[in-house]
C-alpha cells in the first residue's frame, strides 16, 4: 500500500466516523419530543420572556424551524425537575 493510499484510507475513515456521528444525532432528534417556548414556559410556570433569555444565553438549546424555535426535550434527563434546576440557576 502506497503512502497516498494510506492517506486516502485514513481520510475515508475520518469521513465515515463523522457521518456515523451525524446519523446518530439525526436519529436521536427523530425520537425526541419538541415543544415551543410558550409550551415550555407553561410547563415551568415562568414567563415566556424568561425562556427567550435562557435561549439567548445558551442554557436552552433550540432547533430553528423557519422563523420559530422548537426545544427538544431530550436535552433534559428528567424534564420536570432537571429543567427547573437548569433554568433557575
Amino acid at each position: 500500500m502506497t503512502t497516498e493510499e494510506k492517506i486516502e484510507l485514513h481520510l475515508l475513515k475520518q469521513k465515515c466516523s463523522a457521518l456515523e456521528t451525524r446519523i446518530g444525532e439525526l436519529e436521536s432528534r427523530e425520537n425526541s419530543e419538541y415543544v415551543t417556548p410558550k409550551e415550555l414556559a407553561q410547563i415551568l410556570g415562568c414567563s415566556l420572556n424568561h425562556i427567550y433569555i435562557k435561549i439567548r444565553q445558551g442554557k436552552i438549546k433550540t432547533v430553528s424551524i423557519g422563523r420559530s424555535y422548537r426545544i427538544p426535550m431530550n436535552q433534559f434527563e428528567n424534564p420536570a425537575e432537571r429543567l427547573k434546576q437548569k433554568i433557575f440557576q
